[in-house]
């Protein structure tokens, strides 16, 4: 018999530890990088760039919705820019597409960027995140960059099913909490430049909210639509 939940893992309106959401566990950065030929070495230099010539930078996505288009489509309401969107199936598509200069940048996993960035296939730009990742110290965030509160991750979480009793709650998030201590998790972390996160079912569920939240204002002015 094939598995399933009976219940769902959150419902909107949710809230506190009986949402079932345990805790946050981690946030990777994403790069914005451009092609190697590109005219500019920063993002703040590609948004002048991209306003003197409107809807002519080209920039990749990849899936349908995906947390790429998403993460533009926010930068583009904020900064008033045109830009040309180039959609692939996915993202091994729009790799070869943007190392070969036939795209002027994407938004991509600042772990994956780092390699390709130190090929010298990829020019990074900027970081999505607050902080500057463990992955690309020497980058720049959006932030730095003049993009005010512009932070954004590839963030994952544990979750329980929705209604489950807040003792096993405060249990689970207690021994996630250990575990995120351990030189072990710590030294994972490290290697895929993930940020750990510390926080408690109330403060995950009130930062849940808010992504959805965000993210529905940013799909519903873009008219985004899943395939």
């Amino acid at each position: 018999r094939r598995a399933g939940l009976a219940r769902p893992l959150h419902r909107e309106g949710d809230e506190g530890p009986s949402a079932g959401l345990v805790q946050h566990l981690g946030a990777l950065a994403a790069a914005v990088t451009a092609n190697a030929d590109a005219p500019y070495n920063t993002f703040a230099e590609m948004i002048e760039f991209a306003r003197q010539n409107p809807n002519k930078v080209k920039w990749a996505t990849y899936g349908a919705a995906g947390s790429p288009m998403l993460y533009m489509e926010w930068l583009r309401n904020v900064r008033k820019i045109d830009l040309f969107n180039v959609p692939y199936k996915t993202a091994p598509d729009a790799m070869k597409e943007i190392t070969e200069s036939s795209i002027d940048f994407m938004i991509m996993d600042g772990t994956f960027a780092a390699g390709q960035i130190s090929q010298g296939a990829l020019k990074p730009l900027a970081v999505t995140t607050a902080q500057r990742s463990a992955a690309l110290p020497e980058v720049p965030t959006m932030m730095e960059q003049g993009v005010k509160d512009y932070d954004v991750s590839l963030w994952f979480a544990y979750v329980a099913p929705a209604g489950t009793p807040d003792s096993i709650v405060g249990k689970l998030n207690a021994a996630m909490v250990q575990a995120l201590q351990s030189n072990t998790v710590k030294e994972r972390y490290a290697a895929f430049g993930t940020e750990a996160v510390h926080a408690t079912p109330e403060a995950y569920t009130a930062f849940v909210k808010n992504e959805i939240a965000k993210w529905t204002k940013v799909v519903k002015q873009a008219n985004i639509r899943g395939e």
